[in-house]
């Protein structure tokens, strides 16, 4: 059975590391923030896409998630990247540049540095 008391809780948590507001991270997976809201205080429970989509936009997923060998540093990793990511956007550059920085960080990511 899905734990959706943990769940609300490593929402707020993992959101707030990666520096979103409620109304920011709930424009980014297309749900409205007072929803969010909702599921992170844990009045309402999210439907299964609704739990993909908020894993997708913290680069997991539901497996992952739900794997019971899933480590804190494989979470502070996403978070990391997901950091990278939003500043490789943030970026004045053309999408060349950014495809060439994203084809770095994945290189980096799978080790084959």
């Amino acid at each position: 059975m899905f734990d959706y008391a943990n769940f609300s809780k490593n929402i707020k948590f993992y959101r707030q590391e990666l520096g979103y507001s409620q109304e920011m991270f709930a424009e980014k997976i297309g749900i409205a923030y007072k929803y969010l809201s909702e599921i992170e205080r844990g009045i309402s429970k999210p439907s299964v896409s609704t739990v993909i989509n908020i894993l997708n936009g913290f680069h997991l997923t539901l497996e992952e998630y739900l794997s019971r060998d899933l480590k804190n540093e494989t979470i502070s990793k996403n978070i990391e990247i997901q950091k990278i990511l939003s500043y490789v956007d943030s970026l004045n550059l053309t999408e060349y540049q950014k495809n060439f920085l994203l084809d770095i960080i994945d290189i980096i990511n799978e080790g084959r540095y």
